[in-house]
């Protein structure tokens, strides 16, 4: 659902600040024309599949292009393209003094449960256990183009979204069956993944 914040024209389509009867054309802008410097937005959906499809890569449909469907694929289209101005915020002061990772990348598709697991153990959590439940395993329809994002990757084997772990500190309530098994000790025993040092050993 479009964020509030941003006039819609008659179209319904994004409109622009000084004519909102006009839609705003796919490009970048400064959002602080809409939006006030007290208010709050929502956090852009990134997680395994939809990222997948917002940069047009992975299995789930036909590449067409590179990094072209962040608006279709966004939970609020009108934020995407935008930007805001901070050299003057206390961010934008410490770039200017620090250097910045601005060449930096994530290892895994999506949030960061699964990139804190590639940054340990270089993998995908394998998920050993009965499913709890079935809208756990992500489906998606190249038809209707509709995605069922869950916990559990399309072919239900490995966790890809946040699951919270077997021993705490966990989410209080959170049935055991609903958390992730972490083994990383016992080659043997189910949900077995090595952390970097212990694979590292192995392969020295």
């Amino acid at each position: 659902m479009p964020d509030p914040q941003f006039p819609a024209s008659p179209d319904g389509n994004l409109g622009t600040w000084f004519d909102h009867t006009v839609a705003l054309p796919l490009i970048p802008y400064d959002f602080s024309t809409y939006i006030d410097k007290t208010a709050k937005t929502g956090d852009i959906i990134h997680r395994f599949y939809h990222e997948q499809l917002q940069i047009d890569n992975g299995l789930l449909e036909p590449k067409k292009g590179d990094l072209d469907k962040f608006v279709t694929w966004s939970d609020n289209p009108g934020l995407v393209l935008s930007y805001l101005d901070a050299t003057n915020f206390p961010e934008g002061q410490l770039a200017q003094e620090y250097t910045l990772c601005d060449n930096f990348f994530h290892s895994a598709y999506g949030g960061s449960f699964l990139n804190h697991q590639w940054l340990i153990s270089a993998n995908s959590p394998p998920w050993t256990a009965p499913i709890p439940l079935q809208s756990w395993v992500s489906t998606y329809n190249p038809a209707t183009k509709a995605l069922n994002e869950a916990q559990l990757s399309v072919d239900s084997k490995y966790g890809v979204n946040t699951i919270q772990p077997l021993l705490a500190p966990f989410s209080p309530g959170t049935v055991p069956d609903r958390r992730l098994l972490i083994n990383n000790t016992d080659p043997n025993a189910p949900g077995y993944n090595p952390t970097s040092a212990t694979a590292s050993m192995t392969l020295a």
